[in-house]
């Protein structure tokens, strides 16, 4: 579960206007120029995203290329550091991090696991998208093809993404593609985008319900 939820987040973006076959194979032959200019660019365009609502559409696909599941949601991301992650199909979940803490919560499982925040942002490239942090940004290096970025960590062995790709439209954000370590690819496309307006600090506080199971994984932290 720990894993899903890290590659729910940790993943996100690829072309919007193509399907996820297409995408699929243009990832596997694209042919990546290493620019030392591309970490800088992104920078720049994520540093203009200081806040950013969106809803999104996810389509999941297996080693063999096969869709294994479709989905939708909302996204609000607030930086530094602070998510709300809300999947409302098939299964309505929700992911909620103020920085310091992150808490995944399953309605149907009635089960809330909290995280430790930092160690997800170790150990997964999406919290670039949130964070202006140095130290963090020298554990990835970062491509640029067909007005494309691609973020991959310098370790594979620490993180369970192998690469997330992200797409702009100007200066919007438009399409994420994840590709974890199993061989499974996922790819949001994000609509009705709000960038830099007022978002409630409300939405990256969570109270945990009543009798929910909850598994403590943060270590108190």
């Amino acid at each position: 579960m720990t894993k899903r939820i890290t590659l729910i987040v940790a993943s996100v973006f690829a072309m919007s206007t193509v399907s996820v076959t297409a995408v699929r194979a243009q990832t596997e032959t694209a042919q990546y120029v290493v620019d030392s200019k591309a970490q800088s660019e992104l920078k720049t365009r994520l540093t203009k995203l200081n806040n950013l609502q969106a809803d999104f559409s996810q389509t999941v696909i297996d080693n063999t290329g096969s869709e294994i599941m479709q989905g939708t949601g909302l996204l609000k991301i607030k930086r530094p550091e602070k998510l709300y992650w809300k999947q409302t199909s098939p299964d309505e979940t929700v992911l909620v991090s103020d920085g310091i803490k992150t808490f995944y919560y399953d309605e149907f499982a009635e089960q809330v696991t909290i995280l430790d925040s930092k160690k997800l942002i170790d150990n997964t490239p999406f919290a670039l998208l949130t964070s202006a942090d140095e130290s963090l940004w020298q554990n990835y290096a970062v491509t640029h093809a067909d007005n494309a970025f691609v973020i991959t960590p310098t370790n594979q062995g620490q993180s369970q993404v192998e690469r997330l790709e992200l797409k702009f439209d100007a200066d919007a954000l438009r399409s994420m593609t994840v590709f974890d370590n199993t061989g499974q690819t996922s790819v949001y496309v994000f609509s009705k985008q709000q960038v830099n307006q007022t978002i409630d600090d409300a939405y990256f506080q969570f109270t945990i319900p009543a009798d929910v199971l909850v598994d403590d994984q943060s270590q108190g932290e």
